[in-house]
């Protein structure tokens, strides 16, 4: 009798599942070697905050709110810590006290959490194109830009943000497919952790509302556009619980939601050089954040995004109106403004920008999907 006649039907069934994937799985556990070196890492600049940050959220919510109040910095208290108060929990867990322990243990963790969101990046390709070389290519790509690789060891938000935001995605193209009112609160469970990390997590759920609101103009009967507007009111209603649990500052209601807004209005002010001149990060110029993103890609995935995009708005106009009963194409859409708003926010609204474009990194989710659908198309 085989190996695998040996075990129950249950587990025979997942391990055959996953060894129809041994592709992903042989590329994965090559990062794992690679990730041997996340002791040779040092920490990032805001580190120690950071992981201040953790800690003082796990204190208030066991009911010690001092270091939470009196001893974190203002301008942390916004932030939310579903990934780094983790962190906190593991370190503790494994008794952990020497300071290079616990950041050593915190850079295998971040850069684990990032294989993890690779292993999403092919399972979503997988999904769409039923193809498990370009789902190869499509993880291989999320994972080895070399800006964000390098950072996947000691981000412990911008980086981990992004790996939420690609599992948001492929969350995202399951509730599209089945359109039901509990897809919709769990799409609302992922956007609200989205929402969590930064605030830019509003992206999936503006996108997400919009397209809900198109579904509406569909020539399909009250009873088709009464279950549009309850998964939408689900997806609202579980991301601004899911939002609001989670963010230990917002509690206390009413006079809090205003010095929330307030401390994120008020990021410090930095200057950098960009072209040569030195920039306020409080005033970026308009092509800021397209410039550091042009020319950090390498010119083989942004001609393949280039192309994906351009591939997928001749399909709409070839549709039209059609597209608005086709859930592959409501979920491209998704796709395309999660990519293009952040670019169009920053170059219209002019926000608190530094750093090259490390607080965007989560566009390389959408936009690896841009690429896929441009190889697809090749």
């Amino acid at each position: 009798m085989s190996v695998l006649g040996s075990l129950s039907p249950s587990f025979r069934g997942a391990v055959a599942a996953l060894l129809r994937h041994r592709l992903a799985l042989v590329a994965l556990a090559a990062f794992m070697m690679a990730g041997t070196a996340f002791a040779d890492n040092g920490m990032s600049v805001d580190g120690l905050s950071h992981r201040l940050l953790g800690v003082a959220h796990l204190q208030y919510v066991l009911g010690d709110n001092d270091l939470f109040l009196n001893v974190l910095f203002p301008e942390l208290k916004f932030y939310g810590s579903l990934f780094l108060t983790p962190l906190v929990l593991i370190e503790r867990a494994l008794n952990l006290e020497d300071i290079r322990h616990v950041f050593i243990s915190r850079h295998l963790m971040q850069y684990f959490f990032f294989l993890i969101a690779g292993l999403f990046a092919y399972l979503l390709a997988q999904k769409i194109f039923n193809n498990k070389l370009l789902a190869l290519f499509g993880m291989l790509l999320f994972l080895l830009n070399p800006m964000i690789y390098a950072a996947s060891f000691a981000s412990t938000t911008d980086v981990p943000f992004l790996s939420v935001f690609m599992i948001a995605l492929f969350l995202a193209y399951y509730v599209f497919k089945k359109d039901t009112l509990w897809a919709f609160a769990l799409l609302g469970l992922g956007a609200g952790i989205l929402m969590n990390l930064r605030i830019m997590g509003s992206v999936l759920i503006a996108g997400a509302l919009a397209i809900q609101a198109i579904r509406l103009l569909e020539p399909n009967g009250v009873e088709k556009r009464k279950r549009v507007v309850l998964n939408g009111l689900a997806f609202v209603l579980a991301s601004g619980l899911t939002f609001y649990v989670s963010l230990p500052y917002l509690w206390p209601l009413g006079a809090r939601v205003h010095q929330w807004l307030t401390l994120y209005q008020q990021l410090p002010d930095m200057t950098e050089f960009f072209r040569g001149e030195l920039v306020s990060s409080h005033n970026p110029p308009v092509d800021y954040m397209l410039t550091w993103f042009s020319i950090t890609t390498p010119p083989f995935a942004l001609l393949l995004g280039v192309i994906g995009l351009s591939a997928l708005v001749h399909r709409w106009f070839r549709l039209r109106r059609k597209a608005l009963g086709r859930m592959d194409a409501r979920f491209e859409a998704l796709i395309v403004s999660c990519f293009a708003i952040p670019f169009i926010a920053i170059a219209v609204l002019g926000p608190t920008a530094y750093g090259a474009w490390r607080h965007t990194y989560f566009v390389w989710a959408p936009f690896t999907a841009l690429a896929m659908f441009g190889l697809h198309w090749l």
